[in-house]
C-alpha cells in the first residue's frame, strides 16, 4: 500500500512540471518577441520631415528643400537649398547646424559634421558627414552668423513653429530647422563631391527643369483659358437666338446675361495676355540658363 501511495505522489509532481514548463516557454517566446518588434513591425512614429520646395520664411528671405539626399555606404548626406527670387537677401551669410535624434541624451555629441561645398546668389549646397549607422532622423537649423544659437538640441516641436512662423506681429524667424526623415529620405550610394563647376552645371539644370515645367503649366493654363472662351461664346450664341421669342423685360434680363459673358471673355483674354508676358520672361531664363550650361561644358 504505502509503494501506491509513493507512485501516486511522483505522478502530481510529474504533472505540475508538464504545465509549468510549456506555460515559461510561451510567456519566454511572448517577451522575446516584445523585445524584437522593432525589428519586423513597421516605425509609426511621426514622420519629422520638411517638404520639398516649400519655401520658409527666414528673416527676410525664404529657403526651400531642393533634394536631400543620402549616401548610407559612406554616412553623408548632401543637401541643396534654393533662395526665393522673392528674398531681399542675395546668399545671406547663415551658420549650421546638424543634429541627429539618436544622439540626443546620450554622451556623443549633439551635432554633426557640416560643410558648405557651394553656394551663388540663389543656392546653398551642404554636406553632412558621420551619419550614425542607426539614424533616425537629423534637422539643420539656419541662422545669421550675427545671432548665437542658445538651443542646439535636436527639436521636433520646431517644425510646428516654421509652419506657423508669420504672426499678427510681422516679427520674422531668426532661426529655421529643417527635418529629414529616414524612412522618406532619398538614398544614393554613388554620391561623392563635386568640383564648384559640377555642382554649378547641377544648379543650372535643375533651374532649367524648373522653368520647363512653368512652361507646361503656362501652356495648360492658356488652353483652359482658350477653352473658357469658346464656351462663353457658344453660351452668347444661344442666348441670342433665345431672345427671338422673349417678350421685351425678358429681353432685357438676357442683354445683360450676354453682357456679362462678354466681360468675362475679356477678362479672361487679359489672363491670357499675361501668361503670355510670363512666357516671355521664362523663356528667356531658360535660354540663359542653356547658355550658362553650354559655357560650363565648354570650360571642362
Amino acid at each position: 500500500m504505502a509503494k501506491k501511495k509513493k507512485h501516486r505522489v511522483i505522478s502530481l509532481r510529474t504533472s505540475h512540471s508538464v504545465i509549468y514548463i510549456p506555460v515559461t516557454l510561451l510567456l519566454g517566446l511572448f517577451f522575446l518577441a516584445f523585445l524584437t518588434s522593432r525589428l519586423y513591425l513597421p516605425d509609426d512614429t511621426p514622420l519629422l520631415e520638411t517638404p520639398l520646395h516649400e519655401y520658409q520664411q527666414l528673416d527676410n528671405s525664404e529657403y526651400a528643400i531642393e533634394s536631400w539626399v543620402y549616401n548610407p555606404r559612406d554616412n553623408r548626406m548632401e543637401v541643396a537649398i534654393s533662395i526665393s527670387e522673392e528674398s531681399d537677401a542675395i546668399a545671406p551669410d547663415i551658420t549650421y547646424r546638424v543634429a541627429e535624434k539618436t544622439q540626443v541624451g546620450s554622451n556623443t555629441t549633439n551635432t554633426l559634421k557640416i560643410k558648405e561645398v557651394f553656394k551663388d546668389a540663389r543656392n546653398i549646397i551642404l554636406r553632412i558627414e558621420d551619419i550614425p549607422k542607426k539614424w533616425t532622423a537629423v534637422s539643420l537649423t539656419l541662422t545669421y552668423k550675427d545671432e548665437t544659437l542658445t538651443n542646439n538640441k535636436f527639436d521636433p516641436e520646431a517644425i510646428k513653429r516654421n509652419e506657423n512662423s508669420v504672426d499678427e506681429s510681422e516679427e520674422t524667424a531668426t532661426e529655421l530647422k529643417l527635418y529629414c526623415d529616414y524612412r522618406t529620405v532619398k538614398t544614393d550610394n554613388s554620391l561623392k563631391d563635386k568640383s564648384a563647376n559640377d555642382y554649378s552645371k547641377m544648379v543650372a539644370k535643375r533651374n532649367l527643369d524648373f522653368q520647363k515645367t512653368l512652361l507646361q503649366e503656362l501652356a495648360q493654363y492658356m488652353k483652359l483659358e482658350e477653352k473658357k472662351q469658346k464656351q462663353l461664346a457658344r453660351d452668347i450664341e444661344v442666348l441670342k437666338e433665345d431672345m427671338t421669342y422673349k417678350v421685351e423685360s425678358e429681353k432685357a434680363d438676357i442683354q445683360s446675361l450676354i453682357e456679362s459673358k462678354l466681360d468675362q471673355i475679356e477678362t479672361s483674354k487679359e489672363t491670357i495676355s499675361e501668361y503670355l508676358q510670363q512666357k516671355k520672361m521664362i523663356q528667356e531664363k531658360e535660354k540663359k540658363l542653356q547658355e550658362q550650361m553650354q559655357q560650363m561644358g565648354d570650360s571642362e
